[in-house]
């Protein structure tokens, strides 16, 4: 059964892999570090709240 806590983590997942992608396919002379390591985070997170979300058992 699918909850809010499922769907906002694979949202997460989804736009946190986009732009990861569209920051390693960008030629940036800029070191993108800080914004690799925001995605990790937020891809963390997204990763939390599925697993959160699964194993919740229902009120």
């Amino acid at each position: 059964m699918l909850n809010w806590r499922i769907i906002v983590g694979l949202a997460l997942l989804f736009f946190c892999i986009k732009e990861l992608y569209t920051i390693m396919g960008n030629s940036v002379k800029a070191s993108p570090v800080y914004a690799e390591v925001g995605c990790f985070i937020w891809m963390g997170a997204g990763t939390f709240l599925v697993i959160r979300g699964m194993t919740k058992k229902p009120d």
